[in-house]
Parts: C-alpha cells; sequence; structure tokens
C-alpha cells in the first residue's frame, strides 16, 4: 500500500529534504495534515517543528507557537511587510533549525528567475540542519527545471470515499439529523467525490435537510464546482439508450460494462485533440497524448473508441450510456482547456484527469468518438479495449428516426409536427441520423413540410462521398460493427441503402 501523503513528507523531513513540491487543490488542508508530520527524530525523539507561512498578500506570519519565535528572533516584526516572493526567500536562510516554510501559490512565482534562484540558493543551508521549504502548487503545476532536480514532489490526493464517509456521517452528527440508510449515504459519497475535503463539507451542509439530504441539491452543487476547473463540464440528465434508434451492437456491450463504473470520461472527436501530438510544438498535444497513454494504463480505467461518420449517434450514445447507468459523464473539452501563457494548457489537462479520477474514485470507463482513428497513434489505439464503427443507419433505422423526430422536432415544440407537414416524407438515402433531425427541426421552424425542411439540408454523403468511402474501407475487418454483432465489414452496406456516389468511390478504391 502505498504512503500517505503525511508519512511522505514525514519521510522526506527525516532526509532532511531542503525543497519540497506539494500539488493540492486544497491549500489549507494540505498545511494541516503536513504540520502533523513535521516534527522531525533527534536523539531518538521527535522535536517540533517552527511552522512559518508566506503568501504576497500576508507576507512571514507563524502557524505555530515555535514558529512565531523563530520568526521574531529572525527577523523581527516585519514579517508582515515582506510580500515579495523572491525576499521572503532570501530571509529564510535566516530561519533555526528544523523549520518549515509553507510558501502558497508559489506556481505564480516560479516564472520569475529571482524566485527560482533564491529557492536554489536555500538548497544547501537548508539541507545541513532539517530545514524545509514547501511550495505549494495547484495540481498538474510544472516545476523550474532548475530546482526539479533537487526537490522532492509530493501529490495531495483528493478525498478518498473512505474519508469522504467520514465526513459526512460528521455532519450528520452534527447537525442531529437522522443517519441515512447505506444507498442513500453511498449516493452522497459519489455526490462529493472529487471535491476537496472544505468543498464536500461546504456542499453536504449546504445539502441538509431535516430528515435527511437533498441529493438532488448536492449534486448541482457539485456540478457547478466541477464546471470551474478549465475543460471540464458534468453531464447528468438528457435521453437515454433506448432513444438511440440502431447501434444495436454497441449498445448491447455497454450497457453490460457500465456498471464496473463510477463515471463516464466522455472525449469527443479525440483526433482532433490529439492532431500532430509527435510534432507539436507547443507541447499541449504532446502532453495530453501522454498524461492519457498514463491514466488509461490504470488497472480501474477502459476505453472504448466510437468511430464514423459524422452524425451517426456517436456522442449521443455516449452520453446516454451515463443516463441510463446513473453515474455522472465528465465531457473533456481539450479547447476549453487551452491558454495562452506557457504551462497553463498543460496544468488544465493534468488538473482536469485528476479531478475526473477522484470523481470515479479510481473506476473510469473512457469513450472517445473519432472521425480518423487511423491519426492517432498505435499505443493510443492499444489503450483502448474496443473500437466501434458506426455506418450510416440502414433504411429500418432511419423510419424509427423520422418517427422520434416528427414527434419531438425541438425541446421547445409544444406537440409534433402536423399531418399535413409529415404527408410525404424526402428521399433519405444516405441520410444520417443528425440530418432527420435537421429536416424535421427547419419544418417546424419555418412550419412547412418535411420536404420543404429537407431543402436546406445536404447529407454528408452527397457532401463527402470519398471520405466516407475511405473510412469504410478503414473499418472494414479492422474494427467493431455498433449495429450487428461482429466485425465490421463492407457487405454491411449491401444491407443499407447506400447512394450510388458512395458505391463507385467504393468500387475506386477496391480497383486500386
Amino acid at each position: 500500500m502505498s504512503q500517505s501523503l503525511g508519512e511522505q513528507f514525514y519521510q522526506s523531513r527525516k532526509v532532511s529534504a531542503p525543497i519540497v513540491i506539494v500539488r493540492t487543490p486544497d491549500p489549507a488542508a494540505a498545511i494541516a495534515l503536513l504540520s502533523d508530520h513535521a516534527a522531525v527524530p533527534i536523539s531518538g525523539k521527535k522535536h517540533p517543528a517552527a511552522l512559518i507561512g508566506w503568501d504576497t498578500v500576508r507576507g512571514l506570519a507563524p502557524i505555530n507557537n515555535e514558529g512565531l519565535v523563530a520568526l521574531r528572533d529572525s527577523v523581527g516584526n516585519n514579517g508582515a511587510q515582506v510580500l515579495n516572493a523572491s525576499d521572503a526567500l532570501t530571509l529564510a536562510a535566516k530561519f533555526p533549525p528544523h523549520t518549515v516554510l509553507f510558501v502558497h501559490m508559489a506556481h505564480r512565482f516560479f516564472k520569475d528567475a529571482a524566485t527560482v534562484q533564491a529557492a536554489w540558493n536555500l538548497r544547501d543551508l537548508f539541507k545541513s540542519n532539517f530545514r524545509t521549504v514547501v511550495f505549494l502548487t495547484i495540481p498538474g503545476a510544472d516545476v523550474p527545471v532548475e530546482i526539479a532536480g533537487d526537490a522532492v514532489t509530493l501529490t495531495a490526493a483528493l478525498p478518498t470515499a473512505t474519508e469522504l464517509d467520514r465526513i459526512i456521517g460528521s455532519l450528520l452528527e452534527s447537525a442531529e439529523v437522522p443517519a441515512l440508510d447505506a444507498v442513500t449515504r453511498k449516493r452522497a459519497v459519489d455526490a462529493c467525490a472529487g471535491l476537496t475535503h472544505f468543498t464536500a463539507e461546504q456542499n453536504f451542509s449546504m445539502s441538509l435537510t431535516k430528515t435527511g439530504v437533498d441529493l438532488d441539491a448536492l449534486w448541482d452543487r457539485k456540478v457547478e464546482t466541477v464546471q470551474q476547473t478549465p475543460g471540464l463540464k458534468i453531464r447528468r440528465r438528457g435521453p437515454k439508450l433506448a432513444s438511440v434508434i440502431g447501434c444495436a451492437n454497441v449498445k448491447a456491450y455497454l450497457t453490460k460494462v457500465v456498471d464496473k463504473f463510477n463515471v463516464i470520461l466522455f472525449i469527443d472527436e479525440i483526433d482532433k485533440g490529439l492532431s500532430g501530438w509527435s510534432g507539436d510544438n507547443t507541447g499541449v498535444a504532446q502532453d495530453f497524448h501522454q498524461n492519457l497513454l498514463t491514466f488509461m494504463d490504470q488497472p480501474g480505467v477502459m476505453g472504448v473508441m466510437l468511430v464514423g461518420h459524422p452524425g451517426t449517434a456517436k456522442t449521443m450514445t455516449a452520453t446516454a450510456l451515463g443516463n441510463d447507468a446513473g453515474i455522472p459523464t465528465v465531457v473533456f473539452d481539450m479547447g476549453g482547456m487551452k491558454r495562452k501563457h506557457v504551462g497553463e494548457s498543460e496544468e488544465n489537462i493534468r488538473t482536469g484527469i485528476a479531478v475526473t479520477e477522484a470523481i470515479g474514485q479510481g473506476r473510469v470507463l473512457v469513450i472517445a468518438t473519432c472521425n480518423a482513428a487511423a491519426n492517432l497513434s498505435p499505443e493510443i489505439r492499444r489503450r483502448f479495449s474496443a473500437t466501434f464503427f458506426f455506418d450510416l443507419p440502414a433504411k429500418s433505422e432511419l423510419a424509427g428516426m423520422w418517427d422520434q423526430y416528427i414527434n419531438a422536432p425541438h425541446p421547445d415544440a409544444t406537440g409534433p409536427l402536423t399531418a399535413a407537414q409529415i404527408k410525404t416524407r424526402p428521399d433519405d438515402t444516405g441520410w444520417t441520423g443528425a440530418e432527420v433531425r435537421k429536416a424535421c427541426e427547419n419544418a417546424w421552424r419555418i412550419n412547412g413540410t418535411l420536404l420543404e425542411g429537407a431543402a436546406y439540408v445536404v447529407p454528408v454523403s452527397r457532401a463527402m462521398p470519398e471520405r466516407i468511402a475511405k473510412l469504410r474501407a478503414e473499418a472494414d475487418g479492422a474494427y467493431v460493427s455498433a449495429a450487428i454483432p461482429g466485425e465490421y465489414r463492407l457487405t454491411e452496406v449491401d444491407v443499407r441503402a447506400v447512394p450510388p456516389i458512395i458505391k463507385r468511390a467504393l468500387s475506386g478504391m477496391k480497383e486500386s
């Protein structure tokens, strides 16, 4: 079993590690934990440490009585006036043995050369007498190369399910609320997973009622909190798998495996997020590539890839699965994670993965959609246990889609389209479900017929026949069919209504 953060910090103190980097989403909780493990053994007895904190508003301030004495004897009464990081680190050279200095928001100052130099200057001084400077940073933050080799880097994990259950039990007791039954308590823990200690306490406290806990309110607060993480969104409500027409094989498979997981991590168009990773000069796609490889190597993480033409229900299938299973779907938006400053995008990627892992309590189902899996690296493709191919829907599937969207052409529609509007349907050869929906929505918006609504729709099969033929050829014998059991074969095309233009493109590929 791996050591806790406190135990790791104690071990670093025992060997007089001078510089410790702690990545944490909750600095106050981290300081409280590390303070309990800051004493070092001297002649068989633990010697209490002088604890001092620094931030850019309060300057140098004592955390315990030993810190008060140490600060007074070394700096006098001017600690509160030291508001520059490099100045604080320079003055730290005067602190007595066994002192621990906690530096808040260190990642904000690591871009300053003077601060990094001042930190490096402390290495040999602090190493000699059990002094330690602890740089508190956010999860995923980079460490300057100048001190990375001399620092011990620790990561503070978000609370485990056991810790969250303990927090909930304590709050219930304090509020004198009746005990929750086992199922409700487990759901409350799930609704707090992925949050810091402080945020979990606050969210749960605000969701308490006289008779128990309002789980919907607790989830709503969690969603709001998690979505403050750049690039992360949570989906908990919406259509279920029954509303997804077709795709019977992939739905059957996902339904069988989803109960092993606590969260779905959804990455839409993963090929675009990883586009050009091997020659990416910014490092963002490379960082995403490496972090995803590492994350998906964990035993509690599994991946399923959904490949296919645009508009063939890949995204709908993935998001509806979570609604069926009663677990959240975390949407991983690479575009929302990108920032203009160097290192910030990479920090957001690592933070997003860490938060998702905590929400899932180590059990995460990664579902990625892709329009061109051939563009992904072999390493990434191997991380996905199954790859399903979504072809254009068959005639029978399209009929069900027309019925579905005629009855509900738009969320704002008060009823189905009228009999006059649906009297004649357009030729839907080679259409996708998304195009059926657009035709019905257009008819509703213009108060016209389906034929009139379809006049504003250009099917992807007509707009990009070569691309569709190429993707079908790529999938032949390589991916599992999303529609029927077994691997996808081009012979499936024969049971579907395929426009002549695509058949000609396929024929050309076979001849070449």
